[in-house]
């Protein structure tokens, strides 16, 4: 069995196609049901690797046709969950030329809600060399990146998610020319 991160240990909702019956007349509908729990709500081994926990994955079983019977209403078998994806974005700024370097914010998009918290894990800026006094051209735009461990390159956060910048992220900080010599 295998799903994405939703911070539960639920299995899928077709837990049934997991199972295959025995000893079935061809054309018979036995009405098999599965509910499948998996032994723990994470995806990965750790935070600094990509690779997935195993999981136990325990099954309930029943039938609703009444001429068949299950030897037993429980199976065990296993699966994965794969992290799920979030997206950085970050809210566009504009200044003009000379002005103070603005705080810069953003949202994290994709987490479940009892995880709604990970977003203060991020803190949004741009490069350090990024000032207001350098414009080339009408404006010139610079990215504002949402850095999580010091590091504005995409990653994991913790062992449920993977995160990449949105791409409008590369032009999100606007600094604008302001002609002085008038």
């Amino acid at each position: 069995m295998s799903k994405e991160y939703d911070g539960t240990t639920v299995g899928t909702e077709n837990a049934a196609a997991n199972i295959s019956l025995g000893n079935v007349l061809s054309g018979e509908n036995v009405g098999l049901t599965a509910k499948a729990v998996y032994d723990n709500p994470n995806a990965g081994k750790s935070e600094d690797s990509d690779e997935l926990q195993e999981h136990e994955v325990a099954y309930r079983l029943s039938l609703s046709n009444p001429n068949y019977q299950l030897a037993a209403d429980t199976a065990a078998g296993t699966g994965k969950i794969s992290r799920k994806g979030l997206t950085i974005v970050a809210t566009p700024v504009s200044v003009n030329m000379g002005e103070a370097m603005p705080k810069f914010t953003g949202t994290v998009e994709g987490l479940v809600d009892k995880d709604r918290e990970l977003a203060s894990s991020f803190t949004f800026d741009t490069l350090p060399e990024v000032n207001t006094s350098q414009v080339t051209g009408a404006q010139t735009q610079h990215p504002i990146y949402g850095w999580y461990r010091n590091s504005y390159d995409d990653g994991n956060l913790g062992l449920n998610y993977a995160y990449h910048q949105d791409p409008a992220n590369a032009t999100a900080f606007t600094v604008n020319y302001i002609n002085t010599d008038r």
